[in-house]
């Protein structure tokens, strides 16, 4: 739970560096609103957004949510570098399907390597099997459908862990859920 002193502080930083921010200090209403907002927040969670907004904002939070929104991106964009992005899962699929002697000759092995060593193929993998198992790898339309349905899945894992690592799901505080289509 954010320590109220040390959102007070955001609070009086950004108005001290953003000039348009001018939020009125002594308005007690509008201290609570923003506080509710970002109580779910740890004060090193809150502290790191209020610096990273500083840092990469040139213009003043319009609402709590310009801050959320900013941070939230920073840390998806972060995660995302740790997947592999579409193309190479594409050939990541390929080459493990070679590997362990293709689909027809030794599917439950094929299946084993991709669970074990990249979930997120093997999910993607499992939405277009009947299509792998006909052998479709040089379809364009096809191999594009199949990288589309990669990056979604990608998308959502990074976004429900954004959301986790900020800390505001729990059972009783659903503030920040995103929905699938939000962020296309």
């Amino acid at each position: 739970m954010l320590d109220k002193i040390q959102f007070l502080n955001g609070i009086k930083k950004l108005n001290t560096l953003f000039r348009d921010f001018d939020f009125d200090l002594e308005d007690r209403f509008a201290l609570n609103c923003w506080y509710d907002v970002f109580k779910g927040f740890s004060d090193s969670d809150y502290q790191a957004m209020i610096d990273l907004y500083v840092y990469s904002s040139k213009y003043a939070p319009n609402s709590p949510m310009s801050l959320i929104e900013n941070y939230q991106n920073k840390m998806n964009d972060k995660l995302y570098e740790k997947y592999l992005n579409p193309n190479l899962a594409w050939n990541k699929m390929l080459e493990i399907m070679d590997r362990n002697g293709g689909l027809y000759y030794n599917y439950n092995k094929v299946v084993a390597a991709m669970e074990r060593d990249y979930p997120e193929i093997y999910e993607t993998f499992k939405q277009y099997k009947s299509d792998l198992q006909n052998e479709v790898y040089d379809d364009q339309y096809f191999i594009a459908q199949w990288k589309k349905t990669y990056e979604n899945i990608i998308k959502s894992k990074i976004n429900k862990q954004t959301v986790m690592q900020l800390g505001l799901i729990s059972q009783n505080n659903k503030l920040l859920q995103i929905e699938e289509g939000d962020k296309k």
